[in-house]
């Protein structure tokens, strides 16, 4: 069997802070913002989805109208969200949370990103007393594997530590297979099919795997290990620096080492018997060619993968630009104008855009200027 090649890495990664304020200005920023969302002159708009918050050092983020659970001071800024709460250094609870996404995960990369950001609130006089990891999705993108040629959809095949499973596929086609929940899952799938050719992540991933081996990949299979807090902690990580060092300890914990781990799941190289999975007789089946593979797959500490642009838009610009010149199309259409005359139809268009966002602008200048900032900061992270 041919190497296959991959691409592995965290997916998403969720961390808990004890932060200790030495300085009281950035909490009095949070809820001073926080309290504006009630403020009729100020916020001028109470259906606003949220609003952009500006600190001194040029960061901006998404301020969110609402919180999440105990934390009343949501920041958003692409992928990546900033949780506050109210509560001391030595409460049992956290009173921080970063959680960073798929896409900024794998560029500029998660441990860079974590770094940064704890770096960021220092300067504003936050001293972390404990960080725990909370959760984290560990993956493997096998390139150039289509899903259906692995047989990964067979239930047969598989021996997994969990009760629970899924299969779930498209035209009697099965393209997604998981074991477990909570607090320790796996999902297997077709990464390519999974993701919207006309989405940000469509071109990102392949520019990634584009990146990765030299040309463009038609097909992706890939393997994703969750894991959350309880796991984790049985696992000995408690930092990010924990997590960093013992990527490959994780992933031999999940998919085995060939030695006397087995690992969480394991993939067959054959169809187990209904009458040995009874009687637990594993030990009659030979690992599959392809779970060796996967085995073998290893991590670098918090690499960081460099794409040929700086920085990774969240934002699909050419999807946006194509909606809009379709609208203009249509409008011309509707009004009548001749099917062949293109300079006018785009003067036409002109004008209507022109005309709409000078009256935007002349009717709230305020919540223009926010929807602009807003829509800016979910394109581009702020670190």
């Amino acid at each position: 069997m041919k190497p296959v090649p991959y691409l592995s890495g965290l997916d998403f990664l969720k961390v808990s802070l004890h932060l200790d304020w030495k300085k009281p200005e950035f909490k009095a920023l949070l809820k001073e913002m926080k309290e504006q969302f009630n403020d009729d002159h100020i916020n001028q708009n109470p259906e606003a989805p949220c609003r952009p918050l500006d600190f001194v050092d040029g960061m901006s983020f998404n301020m969110q109208p609402f919180g999440a659970g105990k934390y009343p001071y949501v920041l958003k800024s692409g992928d990546i969200t900033l949780l506050f709460s109210n509560h001391k250094a030595d409460a049992q609870f956290p009173n921080c949370r970063i959680e960073i996404g798929s896409m900024s995960c794998w560029h500029p990369g998660w441990y860079k990103l974590f770094n940064v950001i704890t770096s960021w609130l220092r300067g504003f006089g936050a001293e972390i007393v404990q960080q725990k990891v909370t959760e984290f999705h560990i993956t493997a993108d096998l390139l150039g594997v289509e899903y259906s040629s692995t047989d990964f959809a067979n239930l047969s095949r598989w021996v997994y530590r969990a009760n629970r499973f899924g299969i779930n596929g498209e035209d009697y086609t099965p393209n997604y297979i998981s074991f477990g929940k909570g607090d320790f899952m796996f999902r297997c799938y077709g990464k390519t099919s999974e993701l919207d050719p006309q989405s940000a992540k469509y071109d990102f991933f392949h520019d990634l795997w584009r990146e990765h081996t030299g040309d463009d990949v038609q097909h992706v299979t890939r393997l994703e290990f969750q894991l959350r807090r309880t796991v984790i902690k049985s696992l000995g990580i408690k930092t990010v620096g924990d997590l960093a060092q013992k990527l490959n300890a994780v992933w031999a914990y999940c998919v085995g080492d060939g030695e006397e781990n087995s690992g969480w799941c394991r993939f067959l190289d054959r169809a187990m018997s209904e009458s040995d999975r009874k009687n637990k007789n594993h030990q009659r089946y030979d690992t599959a060619t392809l779970w060796e593979t996967v085995r073998n797959v290893r991590f670098n500490e918090g690499r960081t993968f460099h794409l040929v642009r700086e920085k990774t838009q969240h934002l699909d610009v050419e999807r946006l630009t194509k909606m809009m010149a379709g609208c203009g199309s249509s409008l011309c259409g509707a009004v009548g104008l001749h099917d062949d005359d293109l300079e006018g139809h785009i003067n036409f268009a002109k004008y209507l855009l022109e005309e709409q966002m000078r009256n935007n602008y002349r009717k709230s200048r305020n919540e223009y200027r926010r929807k602009i900032q807003t829509k800016y900061n979910a394109a581009e992270i702020a670190f």
